[in-house]
């Protein structure tokens, strides 16, 4: 097998899987979530409420409590 027969799509039936036109966006869909498969459980707004950070200071260590936002939208 060279390597041309590799890169080289086959001459009969190939199709580009993103269509001709890959620039233009696709339609979305209605049902987002349902498209998301395993991880349609993590889309959503969430809010770690044990951060801690313990960092050095001039005259010893410094111990601080943060509250982390993060989101993950359902995009198409």
């Amino acid at each position: 097998m060279s390597v041309r027969d590799v890169a080289s799509p086959p001459e009969s039936g190939w199709k580009e899987p993103y269509g001709d036109d890959f620039y233009t966006e696709a339609e979305g869909a209605v049902d987002t979530l349902g498209h998301l498969g395993p991880l349609a459980a993590l889309a959503g707004s969430w809010e770690g409420l044990k951060g801690f950070d313990q960092h050095p200071q001039f005259d010893g260590l410094e111990s601080d409590v943060f509250v982390e936002p993060y989101e993950l939208p359902p995009i198409d």
